[in-house]
């Protein structure tokens, strides 16, 4: 693979340190001093050192995307995290870790600078996964294993956290363009960072154009025959390109953000991706018109606005005020409609609207208690794509989810939903849209009441409209051992909600809502020998009930309970001259139940 780029970069008069672990002022600073000085980290609320946290947690700098070949986070992920993989499903590439994979990444939170971008309805935690551009990210922290307690309902298998670089801490415009083949993809992106007395500011655009690649070996038709381009029994037919941007729209991304006041934080992103992913399936046939039809399209818009402030010696608040608006959409997998635009061709078009309201007061009760109080309010709207006339809205698992009897969503005449050739659901009416509510409450104790050891209680409890309370609680034990070398025991349960449309559709037919809940048990070791050198070892075991799409009837539903072990083992090297590192992943199966009547997953 050739991957060509050139970059320039036009300085101010100044430039402002960086302070990262391996970096001044950390490399001089004796192991001991290292040890003990506490952070927050992605996996708890209250300040723990990094070896404390109660989790297992993978983080990639920007320096380790610099240097790595991957085309977006799915291979950015894959190729740091322990055991993690990626594999192609009909609605887009889906994460696995630790055992946990699903038709949808469901079950996983995504986070942009602490606020979670999962699409509800339908996709889960596809934002940002697909973007080229990774040119705005300072680190990525990855939590293998549940988090729900610190998060939100959702993070029963992980969490994928990306910190956005902070404003000032390079001043002056970088321009770069590049060229990656055999995707024939192009890419352009500016960034621009500038420091004041009052305020600092980070800017950052791009636009990657991505024609795919041209598959010419082998192809099927819808009744799974194989051929080759130009020859055997499909003369004429093209298969899709892989990779290639959804409908010819170029990704694009925008992201600013205003550091001012000293404690206040304001931020905007905009993201544009799609794609598509089967190379060996065939092009739709619209009256002589090759076009690539399977794919999906996803545009989000957040805004924030975060306050930091110390109340107190012993009290502090952080606070975020939060919109987001996403817009996605689902081709089918062949024609249904000879206008290739017509809304009988998607199995799925709409838009979700969430204002969210986070805040979380944090204080040092004593010498030996910290304590950690928070609570969060979600309202979200779920309607029409954007700029779409509300007659061509279309949601839930298969599509019954529409406007109303004149919706143009549904042939005329056909009350049923998605699937012409096996309906599963009446068609629900809803207008212009709908509305949830999500209140959700956490806390956390950190309790140092013997020299050496701590004790970390955590909890959070999740409701919403169409779902009764959730319960994430989770216990911690952190022991210790010697300087530099720490036992850690966690037991918790993670739980998440199905789908919100999916939700809504059950709530319809007086269907009670259950939430899936993963039990996980985890022993982790983790040692410091130096400031560049350090081992980990986990050992967990898992018990989850398992929700997943279910062909019978195109719901996502409740399919099993699943039960597994694993182990995770990884070495690491972080010197002033480069980084080196091994891991080891295992897991297996030890049962699996299909729920009842269900006959196959």
């Amino acid at each position: 693979m050739l991957v060509f780029a050139v970059v320039a970069t036009i300085a101010g008069p100044t430039r402002a340190e960086t302070v990262t672990p391996g970096t001044e002022p950390f490399r001089d600073m004796s192991l001991e001093d290292l040890l003990s000085v506490e952070v927050y980290t992605v996996a708890a609320l209250t300040r723990l050192t990094a070896l404390e946290s109660p989790a297992a947690i993978t983080t990639i700098t920007a320096e380790d995307i610099r240097l790595t070949p991957a085309r977006n986070l799915n291979d950015l992920i894959e190729v740091y995290v322990p055991g993690a993989l990626w594999m192609n499903q009909e609605t887009g590439p889906v994460l696995g870790m630790r055992g946990n994979i699903s038709s949808r990444n469901h079950r996983y939170l995504l986070l942009v600078d602490g606020r979670a971008m999962n699409n509800k309805s339908f996709a889960g935690a596809s934002p940002e996964l697909e973007m080229w551009d990774l040119g705005d990210i300072e680190r990525i922290e990855v939590v293998r294993g549940p988090g729900s307690v610190t998060y939100g309902p959702g993070a029963v298998a992980g969490i994928i956290s990306i910190t956005t670089r902070k404003p000032g801490a390079a001043v002056g415009t970088t321009a770069s363009v590049g060229y990656v083949d055999p995707y024939d993809s192009r890419s352009l992106t500016l960034s621009h960072q500038m420091k004041a007395d009052a305020f600092a500011l980070f800017a950052h655009a791009s636009i990657v154009d991505t024609k795919g690649e041209e598959a010419r070996t082998f192809q099927i038709d819808s009744s799974n025959h194989g051929g080759f381009v130009g020859r055997d029994y499909l003369p004429g037919s093209e298969a899709l390109d892989y990779y290639g941007d959804f409908d010819d729209d170029p990704q694009l991304k925008l992201h600013v953000r205003l550091d001012f006041a000293n404690d206040w934080q304001w931020w905007t992103r905009y993201t544009q991706q799609g794609s598509y992913w089967f190379s060996n399936e065939i092009k739709t046939d619209f009256g002589g018109e090759l076009v690539n039809q399977q794919g999906t399209s996803s545009r989000q818009v957040t805004t924030a606005v975060q306050h930091d402030v110390i109340i107190s010696d012993t009290l502090s608040l952080s606070a975020m005020l939060s919109f987001d608006s996403y817009d996605f959409e689902r081709r089918r997998d062949r024609a249904y409609d000879p206008d290739r635009h017509s809304p009988l061709n998607y199995q799925v078009r709409f838009a979700e609207d969430e204002v969210l309201a986070h805040g979380v007061l944090e204080w040092q009760a004593a010498e030996w208690a910290q304590v950690a109080l928070g609570a969060e309010w979600a309202h979200d709207r779920f309607g029409p794509g954007w700029g779409d006339d509300e007659r061509e809205m279309r949601q839930g698992e298969s599509g019954e989810i529409i406007n109303g009897a004149d919706s143009l969503a549904l042939s005329p005449g056909n009350r049923n939903s998605a699937d012409r050739q096996a309906p599963a659901w009446p068609a629900i009416d809803v207008g212009d849209g709908w509305d949830t509510n999500t209140t959700s409450v956490f806390v956390e104790a950190n309790l140092a009441i013997v020299a050496g050891h701590k004790l970390l209680l955590s909890g959070r409890a999740d409701q919403s409209t169409y779902q009764d309370w959730l319960y994430s609680p989770r216990a911690a034990w952190i022991w210790t051992l010697t300087e530099g070398h720490v036992l850690k025991l966690i037991a918790q349960r993670a739980s998440r909600m199905n789908t919100a449309s999916q939700m809504y559709a059950n709530d319809w037919q007086d269907l009670h809502n259950r939430p899936e809940e993963l039990d996980s048990l985890e022993l982790r070791y983790s040692a410091q020998s130096s400031p560049a050198l350090g081992f980990d070892l986990s050992l967990f075991h898992n018990e989850s009930g398992v929700i997943a799409f279910q062909g019978a009837d195109n719901s996502n539903r409740q399919v099993g309970d699943l039960e597994l072990n694993g182990m995770e083992a990884e070495v690491y090297y972080a010197g002033e001259r480069g980084s080196a590192g091994m891991s080891f992943s295992w897991v297996e199966l030890q049962d699996w139940k299909l729920a009842p009547g269900v006959f196959s997953s």
